[in-house]
């Protein structure tokens, strides 16, 4: 199988332009960009010289703009607003400014994910959540652009949501998120959402499932979520969520360093 490995921005200890220099260095092919705080940052990414300083690092240094994450929209809980209210509403306008970003720089999707101020807790939460996803399906495919979805749900919930929303919606499928939040199992749960993975999330975390291990040191079982990637014939992007910097802070050693080893963990286990 063909894999492609990348990294979140927000990995790295800095962000923006200058993240895809250090994903480079570290041996990654790929990056999953930021909205570099979004609405409360004035919207970084509408901005022509941001968006051409990402493609013109990308280019120097051979190196794909996976994805955008907006990574400020879900902190500010717009997404679990109804659509009809000035925060939803204002949800719904992030979104669509991410679209329109990827179609400017020819990024194939946005990853959207329900943490933090937008966990999906309740019915409520879902069905609002699955309103601005209907929304943004349909401004991605006006574009051209794909939405992907990241979340804690259980599997029935996902596949759900999946049939809420439309066929237009991928998933984007954390390999720790479940035995972080106790929700299920990869091993079970990547076979039965392989028709809708788009990419994965790689990382791990020590025994109290708090903070982040190097891949294959903690309790994420990146040996099973392997055995079942390979066992659905997937090919294609996983993309590291390891805080490096945090890692860098608590060992002491070099963050390009820690990510080359988590680099190669990933390839021999998968291989």
């Amino acid at each position: 199988m063909q894999y492609q490995i990348g990294v979140c921005e927000w990995s790295l200890p800095i962000n923006g332009p200058g993240a895809v220099m250090l994903a480079a260095k570290a041996g990654f092919e790929g990056i999953q960009i930021s909205d570099l705080g979004g609405a409360e940052q004035g919207y970084p990414l509408n901005n022509p010289y941001i968006r051409e300083e990402y493609l013109q690092m990308a280019a120097d240094y051979h190196l794909t703009l996976q994805s955008l994450h907006p990574y400020g929209l879900q902190r500010t809980g717009a997404m679990l607003q109804p659509t009809d209210t000035p925060q939803g509403k204002q949800g719904m306008e992030e979104m669509a400014h991410c679209i329109d970003v990827c179609a400017a720089m020819g990024i194939s999707n946005v990853m959207v994910s329900s943490f933090f101020a937008t966990l999906v807790r309740n019915e409520w939460d879902f069905a609002i959540f699955a309103d601005h996803l209907r929304n943004a399906c349909r401004l991605g495919q006006e574009k051209g652009v794909k939405i992907v979805y990241e979340s804690v749900l259980s599997t029935g919930r996902i596949l759900r949501m999946i049939e809420e929303v439309g066929e237009n919606l991928a998933i984007c499928y954390d390999t720790l998120n479940p035995i972080r939040w106790g929700t299920g199992d990869p091993r079970q749960e990547i076979p039965e959402l392989a028709a809708y993975i788009d990419h994965f999330h790689v990382k791990d975390a020590p025994g109290d499932l708090k903070g982040y291990s190097l891949i294959g040191e903690g309790r994420g079982d990146f040996t099973g979520a392997a055995q079942a990637i390979r066992s659905i014939g997937y090919s294609g992007w996983l993309i590291s969520e390891n805080y490096y910097t945090l890692l860098s802070a608590a060992s002491g050693e070099d963050f390009i360093e820690l990510a080359k080893h988590d680099i190669a963990t990933i390839r021999h286990i998968l291989r």
